[in-house]
């Protein structure tokens, strides 16, 4: 009988300890990381990646800024299109509002076979992204596949500077995609300019 008990005690407190050890494991798992260039910054969940593109034309347009565009991406294989991108343009000003950058991205879109349609419900004016004003857009994107996508995009100007802000969900999403993507978009933050020494 003392064998028994002792063996029950020890696989109990293996089971405990395995128990123990796994909410762990998903505590850090469910960590999110941050993403950070010299622009601006982000925090994305632990299982997803990023690819990162500068654009240096101002390396040769005196006009132009710096751009770079950093598209995260879910690891996730059933969700293969639901990505967040951030932009900063690299264009040289030619907008005094985010409502006219986000016309002429709308007017720029007619000219891409995959852009099918926008979606009235996400095309609104005089926004405010914390201290920046804002506009937002939403597009019906075609995949070549046969995937619909929704492409939910806001624009944000910082004084000259532009940062196009992308959610890029499946058309029959329940709501937990665009929610997951939004509350990436949420946690951007515009860096503050360096000190010049």
């Amino acid at each position: 009988m003392r064998h028994l008990i002792f063996l029950f005690l020890i696989a109990l407190c293996t089971l405990l300890g395995a128990s123990c050890k796994n909410s762990k494991s998903e505590r850090i798992s469910q960590e999110n990381k941050i993403y950070q260039n010299e622009f601006f910054s982000l925090e994305y969940p632990f299982n997803w990646g990023y690819d990162e593109e500068i654009n240096d034309m101002c390396d040769t347009i005196p006009a132009m800024s710096k751009g770079i565009r950093v598209t995260l991406f879910n690891n996730n294989p059933n969700t293969p299109w639901h990505t967040v991108m951030v932009q900063k343009s690299a264009m040289f000003e030619c907008f005094k509002t985010p409502e006219e950058w986000r016309d002429a991205s709308v007017q720029f879109k007619q000219f891409d076979d995959h852009y099918i349609g926008t979606v009235d419900s996400y095309m609104l004016d005089s926004l405010n992204f914390g201290p920046y004003p804002a506009a937002m857009a939403g597009f019906v994107v075609a995949t070549d596949e046969g995937d619909t996508l929704i492409h939910k995009q806001m624009i944000i100007m910082d004084g000259k500077d532009l940062y196009y802000l992308n959610n890029t969900f499946d058309w029959n999403d329940d709501g937990t995609l665009e929610k997951k993507g939004d509350s990436i978009l949420s946690s951007f933050r515009i860096s503050s300019p360096k000190a010049s020494h």
